[in-house]
């Protein structure tokens, strides 16, 4: 052995110190060899076994208590609240939604029995292993154990600075699911009622409207009324169409998030009140331009304004805003009603026109129109040519040109952009035809006239 090792040095390759190795006797090579001593692993892989069986139990035995505990602490919380509702007055119910307080009850009793049931069991382990951590921690090296808990304190912080900002949203959410599980109890209790007084439709948009409230408490977030659909609802005003003024002005207050609580359409000021009054401003200007190129008078249409952003001035909440919103609107719509009445038209040409409006930015052809007006072509012509004075394509044309003329000073679309969305074979076809209405083109337009509104705002605001 000791000459077969003396042959062995720093440069000896190991294939060949293993074959030098194989030379040595069989006594030797068993000191030498490493072996496996079975005993200790069979013993460690049966306490392995046994401690995995174990926390198994244990796991097992955490769970059913944990349940048992939610179940029993939201048992209690119900027969707590029962008893409180039964001492309750009746003005109480009165005023509140049994439907809400059956969610109460069950919803939100049973959120806190889940919460109870998943997260304590969770938090128990959690502070188990973070002390136990620490003094590993403390024990390996303190530097390292002081830099990782200061950086958890820091976590901790903006945790904290994050969910006081969020809870807000997870309270909205509730209130909202209250308010939607409380229609549904109602209307679905009274349901016979309901088909009786010929009810339904009234309750499915009630329906939509709190679903949809639902909806934005967990969807929240800043939002802008589409343009198109904006555009729309403010053509809808000046045209004098009461019945799409009423629904653009739903989709409006929707969009806007009309709680006193809730700002989701564009922050311009962090004071709420304040941010709802510019919006306010900024709506009376475009209504009240847009109807003045509709043909409304235009001091009637500039005392109207300043009248109505003074009003708005002098409100001391969101909600007197929001009243203040749906009256001048109307109140504009109304007027435009009465502008239009000058020009009288027969029910087919009123369908006719309106059926134009809503689908201007679509291919529209007088075989269409006629087959939605169950009337012949050459009959639509003739009557519409009578009546409005003009034909039908001249007249799409027309409208089309004057939208473009409105998107160039109110919106930031390019011109290629409101060519292709109005239906333009091209864009130099575009500035042709609107070269021969406005005497401009689309670019000169726009400058000069977005001038002009600028300071025309700053005068109303």
């Amino acid at each position: 052995f000791i000459v077969t090792m003396s042959n062995i040095n720093g440069d000896t390759p190991t294939n060949e110190i293993y074959k030098l190795v194989g030379t040595l006797p069989n006594n030797i090579q068993k000191l030498i060899n490493p072996t496996m001593n079975m005993k200790v692993i069979k013993k460690i892989t049966i306490t392995l076994v046994i401690i995995y069986i174990i926390s198994a139990l244990f796991s097992y035995v955490e769970g059913l208590s944990m349940i048992n505990v939610a179940n029993k602490y939201a048992k209690k919380l119900r027969t707590s609240i029962s008893e409180k509702i039964n001492k309750l007055p009746l003005k109480f119910f009165d005023h509140n939604l049994s439907g809400d307080i059956l969610s109460r009850v069950t919803n939100d009793v049973d959120t806190i029995a889940q919460s109870l049931n998943q997260s304590l069991s969770t938090l128990v382990s959690s502070i188990t292993l973070f002390i136990g951590s620490i003094i590993m921690m403390f024990v390996t090296n303190w530097i390292m154990a002081l830099t990782a808990i200061l950086a958890s304190l820091i976590g901790f912080v903006f945790m904290f600075i994050i969910l006081g900002k969020s809870q807000k949203y997870f309270t909205a959410r509730q209130i909202e699911l209250g308010k939607l599980n409380g229609y549904i109890e109602e209307i679905y209790s009274g349901l016979n009622v309901v088909k009786t007084c010929n009810g339904m439709e009234e309750s499915n948009k009630k329906f939509d409207e709190l679903n949809h409230k639902l909806y934005v408490s967990r969807e929240n977030n800043i939002r802008h009324m589409d343009y198109g659909r904006e555009f729309q609802f403010y053509k809808a005003i000046a045209s004098g169409d009461i019945k799409r003024t009423r629904e653009g002005l739903k989709r409006w207050e929707i969009s806007n998030g009309y709680e006193e609580t809730e700002e989701r359409n564009g922050k311009l000021s962090k004071d709420p009140l304040q941010n709802r009054k510019y919006h306010f401003a900024i709506l009376t200007a475009l209504i009240t331009r847009f109807c003045v190129d509709a043909g409304l008078n235009q001091e009637i249409a500039y005392n109207m304004s300043d009248i109505f952003i003074q009003q708005a001035d002098e409100c001391t909440s969101i909600a007197q805003i929001n009243e203040l919103t749906k009256s001048s609107v109307m109140e504009f719509a109304l007027r435009m009603r009465d502008e239009k009445k000058k020009n009288i038209y027969t029910k087919q040409i009123v369908k006719c026109l309106d059926y134009i409006f809503d689908n201007l930015n679509q291919n529209l052809h007088v075989d269409a129109i006629a087959e939605y007006l169950q009337m012949t072509p050459s009959y639509l012509s003739r009557l519409f040519s009578k009546e409005v004075g003009i034909s039908i394509s001249a007249y799409i044309k027309n409208l089309r040109l004057e939208t473009a003329a409105q998107m160039l000073i109110y919106s930031d679309y390019e011109i290629s952009e409101i060519a292709t969305y109005l239906l333009f074979s091209s864009q130099s076809h575009f500035t042709t035809a609107f070269l021969k209405k406005y005497g401009t083109t689309p670019k000169k337009y726009r400058d000069e006239n977005q001038t002009t509104a600028m300071n025309l705002n700053h005068k109303d605001t």
